[in-house]
């Protein structure tokens, strides 16, 4: 709702261009608007690319319900968590994270620089453009919020502020339905080739499996470490030449540190089974991306350190730390997994296979998952 009581008007690509022209901090920026563009990429928010002759600006307008799903409520407060994390992200985000130029609180309205000559990292991982850099670089970005956001920053009050203002409960509710309860209660939204039926079928009925997707529900409510991104999957980067953005952070609030990197693992790990079903020669690099962003985000951490404010935090205490990290990180990717080729909101690689290939990869992934989740195990995951 807006501050009337009324629930915002969804932009069209007219009142798009209208709003920026009429916008005192956008339209300097723009000039003269000669485009809008509505990208197909989003599930859940209307999004319009504005340029001009002078530059863009993207415009991301959260509405009361699933953008693919009108008949899905969805709290339109989900754009003031994505400009709450952008802003706390930003000084130490060294680039990785889009300058926020605006957000109107009463339009649900958020307005960010537009990235030219990126793709999303999903695309690019399917071209069999495997950025390694990009990998390393969200490894660093994710330590650095880790570390930066966290005990080992903040004192108790700040820390307890931090959390409340960062409060997105309709987001993380929603989060929780579709990673681990859709996939295994029957949702007629849960779509999968017929091949793949038994698998599914013998997780829902697994009662170890069931029993650590309860675990990790429990894990990802209740472990408020950080300030985390809370989607933070392949089709929420964008990749250029030695560039990197992370987008999409309506998700955002104080979770596991565990749940941005587990997710992230999971994603790269799709592209990876994808790719080497294809015969990419990119499979074998792709397949390197989980430790190679783990690697990055244990150096990072290990470089912050000696920053810590807390003396309990001592030297011997980080390599602890980072073991649970990476433990709980594994079984959340595996639940990330399962999700992707069970439910709502499909891994677009998986899903772009031939009918031939298809059912192959999504029991494998299955497999993966299960194993992810029930051992915290598999040759995918740094040890």
């Amino acid at each position: 709702m807006n501050a009337a009581g009324a629930s915002p008007r969804p932009f069209d690509a007219a009142a798009a261009g209208a709003y920026v022209s009429a916008h005192p901090q956008l339209a300097p920026r723009v000039g003269a608007v000669e485009t809008v563009e509505r990208p197909d990429e989003g599930n859940i928010n209307e999004v319009y690319l504005v340029r001009g002759e002078r530059g863009g600006v993207v415009l991301k307008q959260g509405l009361p319900w699933v953008r693919i799903l009108r008949d899905w409520p969805l709290s339109a407060e989900r754009t003031a968590r994505e400009a709450h994390l952008m802003a706390t992200w930003e000084p130490f985000g060294e680039g990785l994270v889009p300058e926020l130029i605006h957000y109107d609180a009463e339009r649900h309205v958020l307005a960010m620089e537009l990235v030219e000559d990126h793709l999303i990292y999903r695309d690019a991982l399917a071209a069999g453009d495997v950025h390694a850099d990009g990998a390393a670089a969200l490894g660093r970005l994710l330590a650095r919020a880790a570390f930066h956001t966290s005990s080992f920053r903040l004192g108790p009050e700040e820390l307890a502020a931090a959390a409340a203002g960062a409060a997105n409960a309709a987001m993380h509710e929603l989060m929780e339905q579709v990673v681990y309860e859709q996939p295994y209660a029957g949702d007629p939204r849960n779509v999968y080739d017929e091949e793949v039926a038994p698998t599914v079928a013998a997780l829902a009925r697994d009662r170890a499996y069931r029993s650590g997707i309860a675990a990790l529900k429990i894990a990802h409510r209740t472990r408020g470490e950080a300030l985390v991104h809370g989607d933070l999957h392949t089709g929420s980067v964008m990749v250029g030449p030695g560039s990197v953005r992370v987008i999409d952070a309506e998700f955002a609030r104080y979770g596991p540190v565990a749940w941005d990197v587990g997710e992230l693992w999971a994603h790269e790990r799709i592209a990876a089974v994808c790719l080497a079903a294809r015969r990419e020669p990119a499979a074998e690099a792709a397949g390197s991306l989980v430790a190679t962003t783990w690697e990055a985000f244990g150096a990072q951490l290990r470089e912050l350190w000696p920053e810590r404010r807390d003396p309990t935090f001592t030297a011997e205490f980080v390599d602890d730390w980072l073991e649970d990290v990476r433990a709980l990180a594994v079984r959340f990717a595996g639940a990330e997994i399962a999700r992707r080729v069970i439910g709502i909101g499909k891994a677009d690689e998986v899903e772009a296979l031939s009918s031939a290939l298809r059912p192959a990869v999504a029991a494998q992934l299955l497999d993966e998952a299960h194993a992810a989740v029930c051992r915290g195990e598999g040759g995918a995951w740094p040890g």
